[in-house]
């Protein structure tokens, strides 16, 4: 029996991984999904980057992430043999493919992308806590998303783009399909 397929979503806030990540969950059988959100450091981490303007957390940045134990919950995973057949260990969030130690791990790489209208329309309506202070999107995150993107087309192979304005339903066949992954019913 063949261990995890060890697959990894990411791409700009908002633009569909959490929900993608789902339903590649439903969708492959003892599938396993480890959310990056779940490893932010507290809001008052003397770890964070400032942004000194705003008075605020970069959240963006690398900086904002427990990776010692982000990477320790992984391994946790991936010592027990999988539930069955060739189920995916699903790593999402938006910075996973810029921590090297981590991005050299995935079999498979997904990286989702939108416009700067599209983003922020979505953006906007969501409810971050702690908030994001005026200014933020334009400040943090859409640069941000954009160094983090240039860093990942200049250093990380074998990443297959899609634009988060497409159908996730789409988007799920096309990954099932590169994965070789029988969809349950």
């Amino acid at each position: 029996m063949k261990g995890w397929i060890l697959v990894g979503l990411s791409g700009v806030t908002c633009g569909g991984k959490t929900t993608l990540a789902a339903m590649l969950q439903k969708s492959v059988t003892g599938s396993i999904i480890l959310s990056q959100d779940e490893f932010f450091r507290e809001e008052y981490s003397d770890k964070h980057e400032m942004i000194p303007e705003l008075q605020h957390v970069n959240w963006e940045s690398l900086s904002s992430i427990d990776w010692n134990s982000l990477m320790s919950k992984l391994f946790e995973l991936m010592r027990h043999e999988p539930p069955t057949g060739n189920p995916l260990l699903i790593v999402e969030g938006h910075l996973i493919f810029n921590y090297f130690p981590l991005m050299q791990m995935f079999d498979k790489k997904y990286f989702i992308t939108l416009s700067k209208e599209e983003c922020w329309e979505r953006r906007r309506v969501r409810i971050y806590s702690p908030p994001d202070p005026p200014g933020y999107f334009d400040k943090c995150v859409w640069p941000m998303y954009m160094k983090n993107k240039k860093e990942i087309e200049e250093n990380v192979m074998d990443v297959v783009i899609f634009d988060g304005a497409e159908e996730t339903i789409s988007i799920l066949e096309k990954i099932l399909n590169d994965i070789g992954a029988k969809q349950d019913t």
